[in-house]
Formats: structure tokens, sequence, C-alpha cells
């Protein structure tokens, strides 16, 4: 990964979906965050999910959900947390 300070126009950031300039861009995978992207915390702990911890994951890592949210069916956000069981 390279540090950028420009966005290429047909990449939205992996982290929030907006185009704008990139903190940091891989031209093997396409994979660009913002610096501000970049800080959210790898593992979480949530109220509505106390029994598990969860994990930030890509879009890309978690092809079975049909890229739509499975409680409200909106389309997935950035950051995304997921539980692993």
């Amino acid at each position: 990964m390279v540090q950028t300070s420009e966005a290429s126009q047909s990449h939205n950031c992996d982290g929030c979906c907006e185009v704008s300039g990139y903190g940091y861009y891989c031209s093997s995978c396409e994979f660009g965050e913002h610096l501000k992207c970049i800080d959210w915390p790898e593992i979480i702990n949530h109220p509505c999910h106390s029994r598990n911890l969860l994990k930030i994951v890509s879009i890309r890592t978690i092809d079975y959900t049909g890229k739509v949210c499975h409680l409200c069916n909106n389309p997935l956000g950035y950051p995304m947390y997921h539980c692993s069981i």
C-alpha cells in the first residue's frame, strides 16, 4: 500500500464509500482508505450483541451477505462489523 494525497475518480474509499483523497491505496487489489477510516477499532463489544465480540470486515471478505444487512435489508455501510459465530 502506498500513501496518496488524491483519490482515483474510479474508486471509492473502502472505509466510507466516498470518493475523495485517500490515505492509502493498493493498485494490485484496488483497496483504498482515507486516513480517518483506517482508525476504526479492529474488535468491538457492542451492547446489542454482547455475547460475542464483533470484528471489523470489508464487504469483500463476506460474500454470502448479498451486500445487504440481514436485519434491515439496507445496503451495507462502513465501518462494518461481523460476528464469526
